[in-house]
């Protein structure tokens, strides 16, 4: 099972927006993988899981749109790049979520290999790739 996540200043992009959004989905990761392990030895709700699936999938694409509109609006450097992981990260969560729609053996396993691998996914991006733009973000809008 996978432990939950921390949020540490390690992670920080320093651009105040951009953080709050990677700390909720920090969070709604979370809330998934402890639903998971709440619910691992007891009844749960299907749809309740679900719910809190889409919730993640959804503010993960509301995140990674908001920093391509900066991106463009800013013209940072390596926007290509970046925009080349975004889009592998929505090809691959839409493709976990395709499966975990369609039914699984273990369906609570497979939501949390879908958080895991996002909030891991996330958390990685920030420090190879997110951190890149701070000084571009700094340039051309106040924080």
């Amino acid at each position: 099972m996978s432990e939950l996540f921390v949020w540490t200043q390690e992670y920080s992009v320093d651009v105040a927006e951009m953080d709050e959004q990677h700390k909720q989905f920090v969070k709604l990761g979370n809330d998934v993988i402890a639903y998971v392990k709440d619910s691992a030895s007891g009844a749960s709700d299907p749809d309740a899981l679900r719910l809190l699936l889409h919730r993640l999938g959804d503010y993960a694409l509301y995140h990674l749109g908001s920093e391509e509109e900066y991106f463009e609006k800013f013209g940072c450097e390596n926007t290509d790049r970046h925009l080349f992981a975004h889009k592998q990260f929505r090809e691959t969560l839409h493709t976990y979520m395709s499966r975990y729609e369609q039914g699984s053996s273990n369906a609570h396993e497979f939501a949390e290999e879908i958080a895991s691998f996002c909030v891991k996914w996330l958390l990685t991006h920030i420090l190879s790739m997110d951190k890149s733009y701070t000084t571009c973000f700094h340039v051309h809008k106040k924080y």
